[in-house]
């Protein structure tokens, strides 16, 4: 399988290697309005509908006919090329509370697919502040993810809030522990480190 470009709406998007043939491209919600239908193969849009008609136009635009599948949460027979998210077979390998948002989804459909190299553009980490389980569930996809033979690349990235010199420049320590913490720091990578050990633990018990 080709190695797949996950193209976010973060900063840096732009910069994938968008219309390159020897990568798949998934990306995800209102993007890919933005990006050529040809050169999409994904589209997540793991919403309900119910409560998530942020673009309505959005929604009439999911219904037309494009070349790539878009998975969703359940069946809508609205979408052409709609494909339902194989959530009880990610659950044979992730946990529920791995589950906080998109990205998770994302990474535990690349793992189950057999991708071998997951490349990540945009990622909007500044949500790692606002939502901290959107973060810590990603990580903790990224550890099984990695436990299993997938391996996430975070390629570009927004920045919660610009960086100082470590050192140099007075700064509140509490804040900027608190920003390292919840989207960089020891936090995340040991619930990223601990998922890798809990799926080894599991896949020996089988």
């Amino acid at each position: 399988m080709k190695p797949v470009v996950f193209v976010g709406a973060g900063e840096g998007w732009k910069n994938a290697p968008i219309g390159n043939k020897a990568w798949e491209l998934w990306t995800c919600n209102g993007l890919c309005r933005h990006i050529d239908d040809k050169d999409i193969t994904i589209c997540f849009d793991m919403h309900d509908w119910e409560i998530a008609d942020y673009y309505p136009t959005y929604y009439t635009y999911l219904q037309q006919k494009h070349s790539y599948k878009i998975i969703r949460p359940r069946k809508n027979d609205k979408f052409p090329k709609c494909e339902v998210f194989p959530l009880k077979e990610a659950q044979s390998y992730f946990p529920d509370h791995a589950f906080g948002s998109t990205l998770s989804y994302v990474v535990a459909y690349a793992t189950l697919k057999g991708v071998k190299d997951l490349y990540m553009w945009g990622i909007n980490t500044a949500e790692f502040i606002q939502y901290p389980h959107y973060g810590n569930s990603f990580y903790y996809c990224m550890g099984i993810a990695q436990a299993m033979g997938t391996k996430v690349h975070i390629v570009t990235y927004d920045v919660p809030k610009k960086a100082e010199n470590y050192g140099y420049v007075a700064y509140s320590w509490k804040d900027s522990w608190d920003d390292m913490q919840t989207v960089f720091g020891n936090e995340n990578y040991v619930i990223k480190d601990s998922a890798v050990k809990d799926y080894k633990v599991w896949k020996k018990g089988k």
